[in-house]
C-alpha cells in the first residue's frame, strides 16, 4: 500500500516550480529523459551520480538541471555535503558556459567593429534604417544605437568592448565642426595642436602640450599636461587627440585651473570610451598621506592639485587618474577626412 505522503502531486498550471502543493522537485515529469541511478545518500554516491550526469550524453541544460535536482533533493534530505558534491558540478559546468559566451561576446564584438565601419561610409556620425545609407523618412532609433542598446540589455557585452574604438559622440560633434570651420591638426613629439590658416598666417585654435618627466614620478608612464587652450568649444577635442597621440595623459602635477579640472573630472566619471587609472600619491608628500598601494612604487605620482583641493580625499578628483585610450579611433577619423598635417 502507498503512503499518501509517498504520491506523487503533479504541479498545476500557475504553481511556482518550489511550490510544496506539488512534488515534481522529487518527481521525474519526463521519464524518457532519466538519467537514471542518481543519489545522494552519501558523498561517494553524489560524486558517482556527477559521474554518471557527466557521461550522460545530455545537452549541457539537460546536464545542469539533472544536477540541480539532486542537489535540492540532497539539500531536502539534510545531506549538506551530497548537496556540496553537486553544486561544485554545477559550478564547474557554468565555468564552461562562460568561455562559449566570452566566444559569442568576440562574435559579437567582430560584428560591432564591422557595423561600425558600414554606418559611417557616407561621412556622417549616424546611420539611419538599416546599413544603406541615410533614409532621411526614418525617425525611429538610430541603427547602430538599437545593436548596442540590445548587445547591452542582453549583458553579452561590457560598455567597455561596446565604446572600445568608438568616437565619442561629442567628440564626433566637434570634428565635423572643426572640418566644417576648415580646420587643421598638426600632432608632433611633444602636443597637438588644431589651427585654420587665415590668409598666410597659421592661428591656434586648441592645444594641448605634455611631457614625459620622471621629476613627477613613475606615473604609470604617463604624459604630463604641461599646458592647454581651447576656443571654440574644441579644447576637449584637443585633449582626445593628446591622449591617443600620447599614450595616456595625466593632468598638471603642480597647477589646474578649474575649467582644466572639470575636463579631468568628465573623463573619469562620464567617458566610458576611456580607461582611468588611479595614481598613487608620491612617498614623499609633504602631507604624509597613506599611499593606496605602498608596495607597487609604478604608480606613484605628484598629487600636489588633488591634495591641494580635496586633502585626505585626493584620490577621489580626476586630477589624480591616468586618462588612456584602446587605439586612436579620434586620430583615425580625422586622418580619414584628411585634416591631420
Amino acid at each position: 500500500m502507498v503512503d499518501e505522503a509517498d504520491k506523487r502531486k503533479p504541479r498545476k498550471k500557475g504553481q511556482h516550480t518550489g511550490s510544496s502543493s506539488h512534488s515534481d522537485l522529487y518527481t521525474d515529469e519526463n521519464p524518457e529523459g532519466t538519467i537514471k541511478g542518481l543519489k545522494f545518500a552519501t558523498i561517494k554516491d553524489a560524486e558517482a551520480s556527477v559521474g554518471k550526469i557527466s557521461k550522460s550524453g545530455k545537452s549541457h541544460a539537460h546536464k545542469i538541471q539533472a544536477a540541480v535536482a539532486m542537489e535540492q533533493r540532497a539539500k531536502a534530505a539534510g545531506k549538506k555535503t551530497a548537496a556540496g558534491v553537486y553544486r561544485s558540478y554545477i559550478n564547474s559546468q557554468k565555468k564552461d558556459e562562460s568561455l562559449v559566451r566570452d566566444y559569442v561576446r568576440a562574435l559579437l564584438e567582430f560584428s560591432i567593429k564591422a557595423n561600425r565601419k558600414n554606418v559611417h561610409q557616407d561621412g556622417t556620425s549616424k546611420s539611419r534604417g538599416y546599413m544603406s545609407g541615410i533614409d532621411k523618412t526614418w525617425t525611429g532609433e538610430d541603427t547602430n544605437d538599437h545593436l548596442h542598446n540590445w548587445y547591452k540589455k542582453m549583458g553579452l557585452m561590457s560598455e567597455a568592448l561596446l565604446t572600445e574604438s568608438a568616437v565619442h559622440p561629442k567628440i564626433m560633434k566637434m570634428i565635423d565642426k572643426a572640418e566644417q570651420m576648415g580646420l587643421r591638426v598638426k600632432i608632433f613629439g611633444y602636443g597637438v595642436k588644431i589651427y585654420e590658416v587665415d590668409g598666410g598666417t597659421r592661428r591656434t585654435v586648441a592645444a594641448v602640450t605634455y611631457e614625459a618627466d620622471p621629476m613627477y614620478g613613475p606615473c604609470l608612464k604617463s604624459s604630463i599636461v604641461n599646458s592647454a587652450y581651447g576656443e571654440e568649444g574644441l579644447g576637449p577635442l584637443a585633449y582626445d587627440i593628446a591622449i591617443e597621440a600620447s599614450g595616456g595623459l595625466a593632468s598638471d602635477r603642480t597647477q589646474v585651473s578649474d575649467e582644466a579640472e572639470a575636463v579631468w573630472d568628465y573623463y573619469t566619471n562620464y567617458r566610458k570610451d576611456v580607461q582611468v587609472q588611479q595614481l598613487d600619491i608620491d612617498k614623499y608628500n609633504r602631507d604624509n598621506h597613506d599611499q593606496l598601494t605602498p608596495d607597487d612604487k609604478d604608480d606613484d605620482c605628484e598629487q600636489l592639485p588633488a591634495v591641494s583641493k580635496y586633502g585626505p580625499n585626493w584620490d577621489d578628483s580626476g586630477l589624480s587618474k591616468k586618462i588612456s585610450k584602446t587605439g586612436t579611433p579620434v586620430i583615425d577619423e580625422l586622418r580619414k577626412r584628411e585634416m591631420v598635417d
